[in-house]
């Protein structure tokens, strides 16, 4: 199962990159935030591929990199144990009852499991 079968509404990323969906290989977290509310996570990433039909104002800006803001929702287990300089890491998303997540590498390492898994925001820049 891929990671975009996990997602509650998964049609902001599958507009954006149909038919070729990106993955979450080599993906650079940007930050990692517990929200009380739920309690949810949110975990803001730079997407390794960036869509081939790219919005319009995202051409017209010559933006290259995408930020995508996942959001873990009613998370029962959180662990994080580390975060340094180059957060690059593979992260893994599977849903079978619960949402489970993980991101390991010598920079980052972070899991847990959730209720839920929703896109937040979408947006595009130039690196």
């Amino acid at each position: 199962m891929d990671w975009i079968s996990a997602l509650d509404y998964p049609e902001k990323i599958t507009r954006l990159y149909e038919p070729e969906l990106p993955p979450l290989d080599r993906v650079e977290i940007g930050e990692v935030s517990m929200r009380e509310c739920g309690p949810d996570l949110h975990v803001i990433l730079a997407l390794s591929k960036f869509p081939k039909n790219p919005p319009l104002e995202w051409r017209k800006d010559k933006c290259n990199e995408v930020s995508l803001e996942l959001i873990f929702r009613r998370v029962e287990e959180f662990s994080f144990t580390r975060f340094s300089v180059d957060p690059i890491c593979d992260l893994e998303i599977t849903k079978n009852s619960l949402v489970c997540f993980s991101a390991r590498s010598n920079s980052i390492e972070l899991s847990g499991k959730s209720n839920s898994v929703d896109i937040g925001r979408i947006s595009a820049y130039i690196v």
